[in-house]
């Protein structure tokens, strides 16, 4: 065994020490193939990556979410059961749940960093929960979005300190079915 690791480790060794290759040796003996450094002049200012609306090209069109495909998911009746259904959210996802009349909905949503912003967007008469822990602070509580007024959007977000799995609840007594995306800001 002893004879194996120290084989792999000479020939790792070997590896790494090897001279550089004739284009490697070419490279750095002709200045001009190094490339200049990036003249401020000429880099982008963050104004010109904007769109006529204000928002910029990485930003995420609330108002078009509700276009996107959506993601038909059927939400789990109890808590016990959330976890069947777990969302990561992203750049802008969009879902369209399905639930028994009557019932709440449960969904467990998992928070790939830490110190972020996780907004959720839904039609009229949905309400989003999650369950205390320190970990967040709540942001809005169906607030609604102004830019899409003709959409009839309501935003729900909360500021993450630490990344981790979080129960949410939902409830929209009036539907079986309804909308719902999320957003991460980062």
């Amino acid at each position: 065994m002893r004879t194996s690791i120290y084989l792999c480790l000479i020939g790792c060794l070997f590896l790494i020490g090897c001279e550089s290759t004739e284009e490697d040796k070419t490279s750095e003996q002709d200045p001009s193939s190094v490339p200049d450094a990036e003249d401020p002049e000429e880099s982008e200012d963050p104004e010109d990556s904007q769109e006529p609306d204000g928002s910029s090209e990485n930003e995420t069109n609330i108002c078009t979410l509700k276009d996107q495909t959506s993601l038909d998911l059927q939400l789990p009746a109890t808590r016990d059961e959330a976890a069947q259904v777990t969302l990561v959210p992203g750049e802008g996802e969009s879902y369209f749940f399905s639930k028994q009349a009557g019932n709440e909905g449960w969904f467990v949503l998992d928070v790939p960093s830490w110190m972020c912003d996780v907004q959720f967007y839904t039609e009229e008469g949905v309400s989003i929960e999650l369950e205390y822990t320190p970990d967040w602070d709540l942001g809005d509580v169906a607030t609604p979005v102004a830019e899409c007024e003709d959409d009839d959007l309501y935003r729900h977000s909360w500021t993450f300190h630490a990344w981790g799995s979080y129960i949410v609840h939902v409830e929209a007594q009036q539907t079986i079915e309804f909308w719902l995306a999320s957003v991460l800001v980062e």
